[in-house]
């Protein structure tokens, strides 16, 4: 599984490769993006792996978010999110230090100020790593 590779390139290589030809929703992107390790990789899986393959968007942008923090947050909800992002729903994980080089912490993830959240209770991920 994803969650036992030590490498995060190892974590992006396996991702890119089950998904390889299929579309995600929301949560399971944000799913993925959540077990990958460092903050930059995060951002690389984002924009490398994930773009053009998440069939729920906008409505499930804040699902997608969730495991993101500071800068990369405000880039991939801008880059995904287009129109839709709104940057003051995510004061708290903009002002959160970077998690560019480091490892996130679940303190450090995004969660929209506002009470109209969309939770997704379920881990989707590993349903698509294995299919």
């Amino acid at each position: 599984e994803i969650e036992n590779l030590q490498l995060s390139t190892d974590q992006r290589d396996v991702a890119e490769a089950a998904l390889n030809g299929r579309t995600v929703t929301c949560a399971q992107g944000g799913d993925l993006l959540g077990v990958v390790k460092l903050g930059l990789m995060k951002r690389m899986v984002a924009f490398g792996v994930l773009r053009g393959r998440i069939s729920d968007l906008p409505e499930g942008l804040p699902v997608l978010l969730r495991p993101l923090s500071g800068q990369i947050l405000q880039d991939v909800g801008q880059q995904f999110g287009k129109d839709s992002f709104e940057p003051e729903m995510y004061t708290q994980a903009f002002s959160s230090r970077s998690s560019a080089t480091e490892s996130t912490v679940p303190t450090a993830r995004a969660t929209p100020v506002t009470a109209a959240t969309i939770t997704s209770g379920q881990n989707h991920w590993p349903k698509v790593a294995r299919a």
